[in-house]
């Protein structure tokens, strides 16, 4: 009987894997991931109403992911030592701004935007509509598009950039860390970006096999 109840139970345990396997071979062929690095356009400053979609950004500067807005600033000036930073790292807000378009076809898709990471403090819109702001600088997060996607149209993602700082880093609450004691201050999309489609179909049947 014991023998029976350990062939059962190796047997049951084969079958949830092969099941894992077939259901991450189903999930991975409905699901991309696509680059979106290339051709954001940027301005180094904080112009009033640069979220909406319909705001030109024809002279902004275009530029390709990952992208740090103060980078030379770190090692063009002098350096105190023992962790004091430089003098005349720039920091302030800046804008990202990227035009693209989701075939119509694609209607039955869920779209989400990664980002790998945003340094220091990044809100973020779709269409002129707040998706939410994360100020973590170092890990990834993303935001499910799909409500306010225009499929087949034109679709404006606008990223407002921060990486200011109080002058004492243990007074500069909720953002302690972000200081030249620890690294110096850079700011802007500085790692990849991607946007990720699902069929929403595929979505419904990964929550069912959860």
């Amino acid at each position: 009987m014991k023998r029976f109840f350990t062939l059962l139970l190796l047997a049951v345990i084969c079958s949830c894997a092969q099941t894992n396997i077939k259901n991450e071979k189903v999930l991975e062929s409905n699901r991309a991931k696509y680059n979106f690095n290339v051709d954001w356009k940027f301005i180094k400053s904080n112009p009033e109403h640069a979220h909406k979609k319909n705001y030109d950004d024809a002279s902004w500067e275009t530029i390709s992911c990952p992208h740090t807005y103060n980078d030379t600033d770190t090692f063009d000036d002098l350096s105190h030592g023992h962790h004091d930073g430089e003098d005349n790292q720039w920091r302030g807000t800046v804008w990202y701004r990227k035009h693209f378009k989701i075939p119509e076809t694609d209607w039955d898709k869920k779209v989400f935007i990664e980002f790998e990471s945003v340094r220091q403090i990044a809100d973020v819109y779709i269409n002129g509509i707040y998706l939410g702001k994360n100020q973590t600088g170092f890990i990834p997060f993303g935001f499910d598009l799909t409500p306010h996607l225009k499929f087949g149209e034109d679709n404006v993602i606008a990223v407002k950039v921060n990486n200011e700082r109080g002058d004492h880093f243990r007074k500069n609450f909720p953002l302690v860390w972000n200081h030249e004691h620890w690294h110096p201050t850079h700011g802007g999309i500085y790692r990849n970006v991607f946007c990720i489609p699902w069929t929403r179909f595929m979505l419904h049947y990964l929550f069912t096999i959860i």
